[in-house]
């Protein structure tokens, strides 16, 4: 069925878009590590709850998780919801971002993250 087809189409093109991302996420640029925040982001807001569901058992999008943990853990302004968060994902994967609009993403990425995932697919990030 359409529904079927748009479904697959979709899946393949998060799958692609997350190995793309997770090849950039450690670029000198900042410009390039918030594009991939923003898109990262733009993924987690947009996809329905299921897809998610499915999204938290991918490699790629775990680790962008845990790379967007990494660059806000020593962030002082964290807000408590990004600090429940932080505290359940591994400890830091990635140095601490000097950009500071990357540490604003990465709390905008890891609030979204809380709201938009279950506990259960948190506890799968690790």
């Amino acid at each position: 069925s359409f529904l079927t087809f748009v479904y697959l189409q979709v899946h393949e093109m998060t799958t692609e878009l997350l190995s793309f991302l997770w090849a950039l996420r450690y670029n000198k640029s900042s410009f390039v590590r918030r594009s991939v925040l923003m898109a990262l982001h733009s993924v987690v807001t947009s996809l329905p709850s299921f897809m998610l569901d499915e999204l938290s058992s991918n490699n790629d999008f775990n680790e962008l998780i845990l790379w967007a943990q990494g660059s806000v853990t020593t962030w002082l302004n964290l807000t408590s919801t990004a600090k429940e968060l932080t505290f359940l994902l591994y400890p830091d994967v990635a140095a601490d971002d000097p950009d500071e609009e990357c540490k604003r993403l990465a709390v905008l990425l890891l609030l979204s993250v809380s709201k938009r995932l279950t506990p259960h697919q948190i506890e799968g990030l690790r």
